[in-house]
């Protein structure tokens, strides 16, 4: 590891891993795990516990084994990598999240290629500050309560930059075929009352894509179930698999362009 006078830490190495056992009952495995980041304090200093960093982090996990009588076989996941890239234009901090595992053994079941990958933009530097300065002052969750007008001055002012959260990818092969999907989450800024935080779900707009094979579902036993979404249009089907286009925006959500009741209706 190194560290430098302006805030940066480079650092790289590996752990060999750990298991924890209760009497045979219940177990965790953890393979060798590997790390390399690069990154740098933008307040030039390490050792402040409200610090935000932009740069590079890399970590990968050989194998994460969990076993336990509650559970209906061994659930082990191979192969996990996580990165980060983050940084500062204008005062707002951009920055992607990526998480891959090569194969999950779950429930009987087996998945490979599970991939969920994030991007968050806009993100006002000041605010973020301010927030983790707040509440790393706070030691319980009166005193955060107390200061909870504060808390809402500087989520209205972090809103007001327009931040966006986009899963850019969540998916995972199936033995059927690929489950895919991707979502874009921002606010219509004329929507939001800085004296109401409430208003902001009604600014929310949401938009998704997805698909999931039919085979998937049959094979799941919960293919009935879907049916009568197909049937209604919520769904359609697109060559072997069953897809939809969601959207969210002024309280309103739809499914492939039909409105959506977000609640029973008598």
């Amino acid at each position: 590891a190194m560290t430098s006078a302006d805030g940066r830490i480079i650092s790289n190495g590996f752990w060999d891993g750990m298991s924890i056992s209760d009497n045979g009952t219940f177990g965790v495995t953890f393979g060798k795990m590997l790390f390399d980041f690069d990154m740098k304090s933008l307040s030039g200093n390490i050792y402040d516990a409200t610090g935000i960093y932009t740069g590079t982090s890399d970590m990968s996990i050989a194998e994460v084994r969990v076993t336990g009588q509650e559970l209906p076989g061994v659930v082990v996941l191979t192969g996990i990598t996580l990165d980060s890239i983050s940084s500062v234009e204008d005062d707002l901090m951009s920055f992607d999240v990526n998480m891959g595992v090569s194969e999950i053994d779950a429930m009987g079941m087996n998945f490979t290629q599970f991939v969920f990958n994030q991007t968050f933009t806009n993100l006002d530097i000041k605010s973020l500050q301010e927030m983790n300065t707040l509440l790393n002052n706070q030691a319980t969750d009166e005193e955060v309560m107390a200061q909870l007008d504060e808390i809402t001055r500087i989520a209205i002012t972090m809103l007001e930059k327009k931040p966006v959260y986009q899963v850019r990818e969540l998916g995972v092969m199936t033995a059927q075929g690929a489950i895919k999907s991707e979502m874009t989450a921002s606010l219509d800024q004329d929507l939001v009352d800085p004296s109401n935080l409430d208003s902001v779900a009604q600014a929310v707009i949401l938009d998704a894509t997805g698909s999931i094979p039919e085979a998937f579902l049959t094979n799941l036993g919960i293919m009935p179930m879907v049916q009568p979404f197909v049937d209604q249009g919520y769904l359609t089907r697109d060559n072997d698999s069953l897809a939809f286009e969601f959207s969210y925006q002024q309280g309103q959500m739809s499914l492939s362009g039909k409105p959506f009741p977000m609640a029973p209706t008598q």
